[in-house]
């Protein structure tokens, strides 16, 4: 005979397991689907040569194959340079992530318009939390201010062909 504390127990996993196994919404409970514009990315590892500093105008071509990503790892391209930003506004962890873009082969559009959010606003949080290190380029004298949207712009671009990427 089994005890509360086991048919308990033995509740709790099946409503775990039910919730995993009924809709891909149930993992967005922390997406909120609007644009970040309050989170720098952490813009180093991945395979990028990117430091986290930007000191010079080749630090700032370094950002540009941070965004982009790693061409051998696919659609993947590593995360660990956006991870953060990806997971919240996703509103899922990297390991579910994952599972859409190697089990389901989505891009990160795919896994956006699954969870039934816009690809375009994961590009602009993307694009956001990488324009802090165009600041301080603007802010060490490495780049005119004038310079900042053209640069700003190259970061979205990067950005709109990750997320896009068919691999």
């Amino acid at each position: 005979m089994q005890t509360s504390s086991q048919l308990l127990v033995i509740g709790v996993i099946a409503t775990a397991v039910s919730a995993c196994a009924s809709d891909s919404r149930a993992f967005t409970a922390a997406a909120t689907g609007e644009v970040i514009t309050d989170m720098k990315a952490r813009a180093t590892g991945g395979g990028g040569s990117f430091d986290g500093s930007v000191d010079n105008v080749a630090d700032l071509d370094d950002l540009m194959t941070s965004a982009w990503g790693v061409d051998w790892l696919g659609s993947h391209r590593g995360h660990s340079p956006i991870e953060r930003v990806l997971e919240r506004f996703l509103g899922i962890s990297h390991d579910r992530m994952h599972y859409y873009m190697e089990q389901r082969e989505l891009n990160l559009a795919g896994v956006c318009q699954e969870l039934g959010l816009d690809p375009g606003k994961l590009v602009e949080s993307l694009t956001n939390s990488f324009a802090p290190y165009v600041d301080e380029a603007v802010v060490k004298g490495i780049i005119p201010a004038s310079d900042a949207t053209a640069w700003i712009g190259k970061v979205r671009e990067q950005f709109q062909r990750r997320v896009y990427w068919q691999g």
